[in-house]
């Protein structure tokens, strides 16, 4: 099925009625609503959005524990259609819900295209782990005795998301969770709210039972420390800053919840003096650049040795220069704009911080205003020199298109400085040699390492896990997602004739 998106029309109702709970589209129980602005022309409003309360989050955990049960004693093989089913009308509506996701959250309309096609295949993945759920058999030492390692689902659980991947990471808690047997509450962030109500209706449209997953938007310093609270709510699934990611952790698990959380990053490239230039210039350009810089994997600190350095600095901000930032409908757009008048704020604030420390704007380190990009908030792809690395601009995330490049005489060096962080999300490194590339990947301390590929950039077969400020707990995506979303169930039987 296609889902009109624009304007509004068929079975779904109006955005300020975007709270989904148990199969019904509805508004808050306080009627309240939120304004939805389009980052690349604040004139633009994407709608009025629900705003959920603590009342409406009782509604929906209640109506997930009604449908949990049911749900938790569908075979896994029949689960895993639905979550099929949710893969193919998120296929039909790639072009639509891109759009959306553009509109409201300010990536280039090919990158929103590419988020919503990794939700299609990530409930692909999953639907294949439901042929794969069924345990395993263990041998005992007793006679007559069969031990089984069985999977068992955990009830009700959460999915808090972010608003710089609006599709793609509720997608990556949902169904995981789904598939393991579990009904979920999504809340999604306050300023995306259309990805998620597009999400949603994909899966309702797909055949997910009423109260199966259940959407409650509303404001995160409200609704998580609710979540992280509420008794009948057996786990959390958390991506979001680091800040408030410790301070759910420390709720739940006092809790007794079970709490994972994929949070900051400060990632580090390491550009050795073997590296292909060319390669590793757009690889800095992707990593830095790409969906403005606004995604936890970013990269943000550029590495280069020695003999490199003035030859590679060169080149990257010559392509840095050549980026076309504007519209990120335009289909010739490479950098749209930052996600609100708050974000370009930090932005601007982080440059001036760096530059009265010391550092060196190369190029950018503006809003940009004339024309059109007065009427969104834009900022120029920046490069910082000059940087130390006790500056802020080192230590602290700037979650927009900001990258700092440091000098280095060796590969110790490089790694000394690329650990130099409290945050251990993602590395890379660029070179051509296979010994120094095995030295980095075993000294970084960092929960995904690339080489010769940007830091930006997973799938969702492999685990997505930080180090340091970055996770805590399990690992999300892969295998290790099911684990999270399941418990493990020892099963002893004995066959009294057999004994």
């Amino acid at each position: 099925m296609t889902i009109e998106t624009a304007p509004r029309v068929g079975s779904w109702a109006r955005p300020e009625a975007s709270l989904f709970v148990h199969g019904d589209w509805r508004p808050a129980v306080s009627d309240r609503t939120s304004g939805n602005i389009n980052p690349t022309v604040n004139s633009d409003s994407v709608g009025d959005f629900t705003v959920a309360d603590t009342a409406d989050l009782e509604q929906a955990v209640q109506a997930a524990r009604a449908a949990s049960s049911a749900w938790a004693a569908t075979s896994p093989v029949l689960r895993a259609r639905t979550l099929t089913a949710i893969a193919r009308v998120i296929e039909a509506n790639v072009d639509n819900f891109a759009r959306d996701l553009t509109r409201e959250e300010g990536k280039t309309l090919r990158e929103a295209q590419g988020e919503v096609r990794r939700a299609v295949q990530v409930f692909d993945f999953y639907a294949g782990a439901g042929h794969r759920l069924g345990g395993h058999l263990l041998p005992s030492e007793r006679p007559g005795f069969r031990i089984e390692n069985r999977r068992a689902p955990l009830g009700v659980v959460a999915a808090i998301t972010p608003w710089n991947f609006p599709f793609a990471i509720p997608a990556w808690k949902v169904a995981p969770a789904l598939i393991s047997g579990n009904a979920v509450i999504l809340k999604p962030a306050s300023q995306t709210p259309m990805s998620a109500v597009n999400l949603v209706r994909a899966c309702e449209e797909a055949g997910l039972p009423p109260g199966v997953l259940n959407l409650v938007p509303g404001a995160g310093n409200e609704l998580g420390s609710a979540i992280a609270r509420h008794p009948a709510i057996a786990a959390i699934s958390f991506t979001g800053s680091t800040e408030v990611g410790r301070a759910l952790f420390q709720t739940a698990s006092a809790a007794f919840k079970r709490v994972q959380t994929e949070m900051g990053g400060h990632n580090p490239m390491v550009v050795l003096a073997d590296a292909a230039l060319e390669d590793a210039v757009n690889i800095a350009v992707e990593g830095a650049f790409f969906s403005t810089g606004q995604k936890c994997t970013a990269t943000r600190r550029i590495i280069v040795e020695e003999p490199l350095y003035e030859s590679f600095l060169e080149r990257f901000v010559a392509a840095t220069r050549g980026l076309k930032v504007g519209d990120p409908m335009d289909a010739l757009t490479q950098i749209g704009p930052v996600i609100s008048s708050s974000q370009l704020a930090l932005d601007e604030e982080a440059v001036v911080r760096a530059t009265g420390q010391g550092a060196t704007v190369i190029t950018g380190g503006k809003r940009l205003e004339d024309g059109p990009f007065g009427r969104g908030w834009f900022f120029e792809p920046t490069i910082l020199t000059d940087v130390r690395p006790e500056f802020d601009i080192a230590q602290k995330e700037a979650f927009g298109p900001i990258v700092s490049v440091f000098k280095v005489g060796a590969l110790d060096e490089a790694i000394d400085l690329a650990n130099d962080s409290d945050y251990g999300l993602s590395a890379s490194i660029c070179t051509r040699d296979l010994e120094s590339a095995e030295r980095f990947i075993r000294s970084s301390r960092s929960g995904v390492v690339a080489v010769n590929a940007p830091t930006a950039g997973i799938e969702v077969q492999a685990p997505l896990h930080g180090a340091k400020g970055s996770g805590l707990g399990p690992p999300e995506q892969g295998d290790e997602a099911v684990e999270f979303f399941s418990e493990a169930k020892a099963v002893y039987m004995r066959f009294a004739g057999l004994a």
